[in-house]
């Protein structure tokens, strides 16, 4: 019963280096994509938020597409549903095969 508790608080303390190490390594991408040391923590917010808009915009022609996409696939599955009827009632049986 002790092993388990051991093995359980290696694994929780485990966890932790794991996050702060990650926790590290995306702050130190952050300051290299902020500029020098000296630039604040609100000039990175503000240059990644600047490219998340970026993104936005380059993406925005995607959602009538995707809406087309989506109505067309669902109409297609409608049109497939409404043949999967009567071509099954038409497939042979194979002996010994669930009716």
């Amino acid at each position: 019963m002790i092993w388990l508790a051991l093995a359980t608080a290696i694994l929780v303390l485990l966890l932790f280096w794991i996050l702060w190490t990650a926790l590290a390594r995306l702050s130190a991408a952050l300051m290299e994509i902020g500029g020098p040391s000296t630039s604040s923590p609100a000039s990175v917010m503000a240059k990644i938020r600047w490219g998340v808009r970026a993104i936005e915009r380059q993406t925005d022609g995607f959602v009538p597409r995707a809406r087309e996409l989506t109505d067309n696939l669902s109409a297609l599955a409608n049109e497939l549903g409404s043949i999967a009827g009567p071509a099954a009632e038409r497939t042979p049986r194979r002996p010994g095969e669930a009716q």
